[in-house]
């Protein structure tokens, strides 16, 4: 269960030099656009709010349906981190009129060829995947989970069970799970008490149905989502289901500005642990609008396509050396080496940026493997998609999730224009931009260095700071 719901996307960026000016005014995405690839993309904005977006994927086995929410745990109240976990779960599984309540074990059986639903720092992403046969009945169950769930004591009970569980593996949990926030909390200046707070699960102590109602009334509503569907809809139709089910949804409340970012800032901890050992590096990026972001979401990823290649070759490709959310978390990159956990391991957090990025500075990368590398990112935010990728879709329906998850989070985060420029701006990405940015990655400067070494647990120490 915690591992589906990792945040595992592709794998980014930074930038090199003095900031530049942000992008300029930027053209209106249409309604109708044909790619190079072959597939359509229609967007259209219904009467209640709700955003809706398809990508017709000829040939496609499975409709991908992905419900996007701009609501995540950035939104928890200080006093209730995991709310927003709690209602992303309930969304997804508690009973809605007539359905009953799911299981994950149940999504397994039920959706054979794949489901999500993370809850992201700024997004709740929930994703079903059907065959065409299941495809009408799969989206009136999507809309009749977006029209209110049942929250009674007993879903809510299972719900805040079930966030515990995740907020405890944040410290005991998988590698990536526990360094990954460990490297946020440190970037963020929270203290190792505010940490455990946080991780501890009691801010979901007496969570009540009329809390969690309200939240849900208020952020999962048509105004504040996305209906992303991806596969093949000149097999399936789509327009006028979406339109005949969603449409008579009410549209929400109007909702203020999302949260901003929190400020992150460069620091390096120790702590210590009776259980995970490991060091971790946070590659603070500049901010997602900077026009050389492409250039260090292209650098990073190739490191990172590198360091997957090393994993493989030593036969462990379960554990993750690279994890970039470009979507949610554009601000802050992870890198997990393979060092001995000590007490010299913050100093050799260093050495193993600059070992790993090496081969970057000069470039012996393959331009094929360069292009390979940047056709897939593209991809990710709504491009072509990379030669190959359709045979795979019809032999692995499953792959649709990356697909339909990626869209959704463009259009509710920053717009199709937004990503469109960005795009072109990461497809005229070159080796002198990637080179010319490594100084600035290998910089302790922008570096948030974390280590876990044996001991009883908590803090150890801390220092230095940007």
């Amino acid at each position: 269960m915690l591992r589906r719901c990792l945040v595992r996307a592709a794998l980014a960026a930074f930038a090199a030099v003095a900031l530049l000016s942000s992008r300029g005014a930027l053209a209106a995405a249409p309604a109708h656009e044909v790619l190079t690839d072959s597939t359509v993309i229609e967007r259209w904005t219904m009467a209640n709010g709700l955003r809706v977006v398809t990508r017709s994927i000829r040939g496609a086995e499975g409709v991908a349906v992905t419900l996007a929410y701009r609501y995540g745990r950035r939104n928890d109240p200080a006093t209730r981190p995991g709310l927003a976990q709690v209602v992303g779960h309930l969304a997804f599984t508690a009973p809605a009129g007539e359905l009953p309540g799911r299981t994950l074990e149940d999504l397994d059986s039920q959706r054979p060829y794949g489901w999500s639903f993370p809850v992201m720092q700024s997004s709740t992403l929930l994703t079903e995947v059907a065959s065409l046969q299941q495809f009408p009945g799969v989206l009136a169950e999507v809309a009749r989970r977006m029209r209110g769930v049942t929250v009674d004591a007993a879903s809510l009970k299972r719900a805040v069970e079930q966030v515990r569980a995740e907020l405890k593996a944040e410290v005991d949990g998988p590698r990536e799970l526990v360094m990954g926030a460990l490297i946020r909390d440190v970037a963020l200046g929270r203290s190792a008490a505010a940490s455990q707070r946080r991780t501890s699960g009691r801010g979901l102590d007496g969570l009540t149905i009329a809390e969690v109602r309200a939240t849900m009334s208020s952020y999962l509503q048509p105004g504040n989502a996305v209906l992303c569907l991806v596969g093949d809809f000149n097999r399936v139709e789509v327009r006028r289901p979406v339109e005949s089910l969603f449409g008579g949804i009410p549209a929400g409340p109007a909702l203020p500005p999302p949260p901003p970012a929190d400020s992150m800032h460069a620091s390096a901890r120790v702590f210590t642990s009776a259980g995970v050992r490991a060091i971790g590096i946070g590659l603070l990026a500049p901010p997602l609008d900077d026009t050389l972001h492409a250039a260090y979401f292209m650098t990073v990823s190739l490191a990172g396509s590198m360091a997957d290649q090393i994993a493989k070759s030593s036969g462990q490709e379960d554990k993750p050396r690279f994890q970039y959310a470009l979507f949610d978390e554009p601000e802050l990159g992870r890198l997990y080496p393979d060092l001995p956990s000590d007490s010299a391991a913050i100093e050799r957090a260093g050495e193993a940026v600059s070992v790993l990025m090496a081969p970057l500075a000069d470039m012996t990368i393959p331009k094929r493997s360069f292009d390979v590398v940047r056709d897939r990112l593209a991809y990710l935010m709504g491009g072509p998609m990379p030669p190959g990728l359709r045979q795979s879709l019809r032999a692995n329906p499953r792959l649709m999730i990356t697909a339909s998850r990626g869209i959704a989070a463009c259009e509710l985060l920053h717009g199709p224009e937004f990503w469109a420029a960005y795009r072109t701006e990461l497809m005229e990405t070159n080796a002198d931009e990637v080179r010319a940015i490594l100084p600035r990655v290998l910089d302790p400067a922008y570096q948030v260095r974390v280590a876990v070494l044996s001991g009883a647990g908590g803090a150890k120490g801390a220092r230095g700071s940007r």
